[in-house]
């Protein structure tokens, strides 16, 4: 008896045509009339809906399949009702690219979430070491017990958080990635079994994407520089409220001290300035999980520009904290801190870029659907020439450093 994948391609080929050289399998599906594969719940106008059980059997189908293996999808119709067979095939690719757009709000949803998670985790976890260095538990009643429920907290967010991101696989996603990469062809065939027309999907269809790469790459920079700001801030704040703590013990006598009176001031001043620098980096966390969730508004914007400004006072705080007392720990601080600041700027930098061209091609667009064609190839013709200057720029560059290696030589 066969095992393995001999098997399971010896039991495909009972219920299929398996094509084993070309690695192809034809999956025919019969229907009385054309009808049948749309949804006519839906109200349209020029183009058709497909069934979503439809589109469901088609998926199991192609999931049951070996690894490798692609298919032809044989549509046996003995009605065709005068519906246009390619605005069919076409209906398909819009309801996988429909469904494409609302699997990438739900990713960032997902994200967003495992982000949230992950801070929450993150914060406890912080508390519960400070105020372990600090022995607050030490003065509770069942103070071990507080310790305790707080670790298990932490790690619970934080479960949470890798099961989001790694264990929570989207149905949606692995039936649009499966529908892309194994449907070769759809093809159309009368009552007779004649073929009428067969489409190449492979090249014509399924290829769509939301967004750019870099858009992708420079949201996600945002989402994880974002998430990075909110706990920093939330984590300076509990350094901040313990520190007071010890300000208010110095002050009551509490804890000896040779520190000077302006001395404590100073320390107070920086402990006001700390509270204020930790409330601007989750403010600017906020902004960027908000640009990452999809909202773009004009108060967006303006926050965006003086968390900016701010984050520069609050780099420079950072800095004078260091000189005030070097410890490799706050060097270290410092440089994540400016590695995340990088990340963020760069990022709303890029993406701002991104958003003005985009924003550039709709006018151009527009301007040709209201008939001004003149002003839209006007526009065209700048952005050619601004491409142009740049490929130049390029050019002259790798020129230069041909030039300069050649002299070196």
């Amino acid at each position: 008896m066969r095992r393995g994948r001999e098997r399971e391609i010896e039991l495909i080929s009972k219920l299929y045509d398996v094509d084993e050289e070309k690695k192809l399998v034809n999956i025919p599906l019969h229907f009385d009339k054309a009808s049948d594969l749309v949804d006519d719940r839906i109200i349209h106008k020029n183009d058709y809906v497909i069934d979503n059980d439809l589109l469901a059997e088609m998926t199991t189908n192609l999931r049951r399949l070996p690894l490798g293996y692609t298919v032809n999808y044989d549509l046996h119709i003995d009605d065709y009702e005068d519906l246009d067979r390619k605005k069919i095939v076409e209906s398909f690719n819009d309801s996988l690219e429909l469904n494409n757009y609302h699997l990438a709000r739900e990713k960032r949803k997902k994200f967003l979430l495992a982000s949230i998670f992950l801070i929450t985790g993150i914060v406890i976890l912080f508390f519960v070491v400070t105020a372990k260095t600090n022995k607050i538990f030490d003065n509770i009643n069942n103070g071990d017990i507080f310790s305790e429920v707080f670790d298990i907290f932490a790690w619970v967010f934080i479960w949470e958080f890798i099961t989001i991101l790694f264990m929570t696989p989207s149905e949606l996603e692995v039936n649009s990635r499966v529908f892309r990469l194994k449907v070769r062809s759809i093809s159309f065939y009368d009552k007779d079994s004649n073929l009428i027309e067969k489409v190449d999907t492979g090249t014509t269809y399924f290829d769509w994407e939301d967004e750019r790469k870099m858009e992708k790459v420079l949201k996600f920079s945002l989402l994880v520089s974002g998430a990075a700001f909110i706990a920093i801030g939330f984590m300076d704040l509990i350094k901040e409220i313990f520190f007071i703590q010890d300000l208010v013990k110095i002050s009551a006598g509490l804890i000896e001290t040779n520190a000077s009176v302006s001395s404590v001031f100073l320390l107070i001043l920086l402990s006001i300035l700390g509270y204020v620098s930790a409330f601007i980096e989750i403010f600017g966390g906020v902004v960027a999980l908000s640009i990452y969730r999809g909202r773009k508004s004009r108060k967006i914007t303006i926050f965006t520009r003086i968390f900016t400004v701010l984050l520069f006072f609050v780099i420079i705080l950072e800095i004078l904290n260091l000189v005030l007392s070097i410890k490799e720990s706050k060097i270290f601080g410092l440089v994540l801190m400016l590695i995340i600041s990088i990340v963020y700027f760069v990022a709303i930098v890029l993406l701002g870029v991104l958003n003005k061209r985009a924003k550039r091609q709709e006018k151009i667009l527009e301007l040709e659907e209201e008939g001004k064609i003149e002003e839209a190839e006007k526009m065209r013709e700048e952005d050619a020439k601004k491409k142009a200057l740049e490929i130049q720029k390029k050019e002259n560059k790798e020129t230069k450093k041909l030039e300069k290696e050649k002299k070196n030589k």
